[in-house]
């Protein structure tokens, strides 16, 4: 289909025992894979086996360290995540953060920002809290409004000037006058050139848990869906 990277995320895919054998397959395809985590599973020997099959790890960061650790359930899931860090640094493997974006946590992104620079994170990712999963039963009440995308898109231009050229900065959010500039990027345009793959008419696909294949993101309507596998 012409893709050259994937990438795994969960839940934690770290438990799940199929990972490194489809890490490997994907190295074979010369394909480059990213793993997103919790960070509290990064032991030496792990780290070790995941070396030389990760393009980049993206951990998943939620606040400060009290909020992080309410909101995991766990006293300790910030310190386990650190630790994780650590490990990650001296195993000298390439990582990020990721954050999902709530209508609350926008006001943390400046310490966020900082902490991931602070620590040696190459890339910092806000992502809009998508209702999906368990979201959709639990966090519809968390869901950014306008106002707040609003103010995180202007905080990321910020933190973009401000770590230029040290971390990379990447807000999953379009601005309108992007698509006013390049309206293919939201909507289907006629194909004419029936020799192209898929990877040129959709940049991103998504393998749901049902086994659905999507375009775009999690959740995506099943009306557009491409397949089942």
């Amino acid at each position: 289909m012409g893709y050259r990277a994937v990438a795994f995320s969960g839940g934690e895919p770290l438990i799940y025992p199929g990972l490194m054998d489809a890490l490997r397959r994907a190295t074979a395809l010369g394909l480059k894979a990213g793993v997103t985590t919790n960070g509290t599973l990064l032991d030496p020997p792990r780290l070790e086996a995941l070396h030389d099959l990760v393009t980049v790890l993206a951990l998943s960061i939620d606040m400060s360290p009290d909020l992080h650790n309410e909101i995991r359930g766990s006293s300790s899931a910030f310190q386990r995540l650190s630790d994780g860090i650590a490990n990650l640094t001296s195993a000298g493997i390439r990582f990020g953060f990721i954050h999902t974006l709530t209508w609350q946590s926008w006001e943390h992104l400046a310490w966020l920002a900082e902490f991931a620079h602070a620590n040696g994170a190459t890339l910092f990712d806000i992502h809009r809290l998508e209702i999906f999963g368990r979201a959709e039963r639990t966090m519809r009440e968390k869901m950014p409004d306008e106002d707040v995308l609003m103010r995180v898109y202007l905080l990321s231009v910020a933190s973009l000037a401000k770590y230029q050229g040290q971390m990379r900065i990447q807000v999953d959010l379009v601005h309108r006058d992007q698509v006013v500039h390049d309206p293919s990027q939201v909507y289907a345009t006629d194909v004419s050139d029936t020799a192209r793959n898929a990877a040129e008419l959709l940049s991103t696909v998504v393998l749901e848990p049902d086994g659905s294949l999507v375009p775009v993101a999690y959740g995506f309507s099943r009306r557009f869906r491409i397949c089942d596998i």
